[in-house]
């Protein structure tokens, strides 16, 4: 199932030209001290396209604490800035990790979400989010 998703992945790609994923997404993986992330293991709640790249919402799906490890915190990072979260959220000890947030984007572009667990686990998320330009 997970070699299937990298297929789609990569075919989505090739497709929309998106060459900054790779570089981002590697980025990403090395900043929390990985080689590679795995970017299907979280949920993103996100409009497939948005007139107004001022407001975008995301939503990152309920993470429930299991076997005592929990989710100490989550980022956000898009293709354009990788290099830095553009927004991140710290956690109590045991809590349900759940965040629902508006970000601005620049263009067309992929929204990463990277979760860091107590046990020093890290699962992420991607979504692509195309900018249209409503015309009326």
């Amino acid at each position: 199932m997970k070699k299937h998703l990298q297929w789609i992945l990569l075919v989505i790609m090739v497709c929309f030209g998106q060459a900054a994923w790779a570089e981002a997404s590697d980025a990403i993986s090395k900043r929390y001290g990985r080689w590679s992330l795995d970017f299907t293991q979280l949920v993103i709640r996100a409009p497939d396209y948005a007139e107004s790249t001022e407001v975008v919402p995301v939503e990152v799906s309920e993470i429930q604490p299991r076997d005592g490890v929990y989710v100490t915190d989550i980022a956000i990072y898009s293709d354009d800035v990788y290099d830095a979260p553009i927004a991140s959220f710290t956690f109590e000890p045991g809590g349900v990790a759940y965040i629902s947030t508006r970000i601005k984007l620049a263009r067309t572009s992929n929204v990463y979400v990277v979760a860091r667990w107590s046990d020093g686990q890290v699962s992420g998320g991607v979504k692509n989010i195309k900018y249209t330009v409503a015309i009326c």
